[in-house]
Parts: structure tokens; sequence; C-alpha cells
């Protein structure tokens, strides 16, 4: 997985390239932006921008807390 900026500038150069788009840019409800490529080498990316500062419970997971 690799941090990008900007995802949909991103996936634009990407498509004009040589890589193979396998899932567009979509909105993920745990506040990322994602979407996943193939390169000429058959190696599968995921480019991610964080969109939302979402807390686990809103989108079905869970905080853990360290009480150790």
């Amino acid at each position: 997985m690799v941090r990008v900026d900007d995802v949909d500038v991103h996936h634009d150069r990407a498509r004009l390239g040589s890589a193979r788009i396998l899932h567009p840019p979509t909105d993920y409800p745990y506040g990322e932006r994602q979407y996943e490529v193939e390169d000429v080498a058959g190696h599968r990316w995921t480019f991610s921008q964080t969109i939302s500062d979402v807390a686990p419970e809103e989108w079905g997971g869970e905080s853990k807390i360290n009480n150790q």
C-alpha cells in the first residue's frame, strides 16, 4: 500500500501509463479513498488517500486500549 496526496490524479496518470487498473478509486467507510493496479511485472499495488478521520466503531471496527 502506498499513500498518495490525491488518488484521482494518481489514478489518471496510472491509467494513461501501462498499469492495469484492477479496482477504480473508491471511498471506504474507514475514511480512505483507494484504487488498485497491476504493473507490467504483475505486481499489485494499492494507492490510498485519507479523506476523513473515522473512529473504528463507526465502520464496524473496534478500538483496542492496552491496559498493561
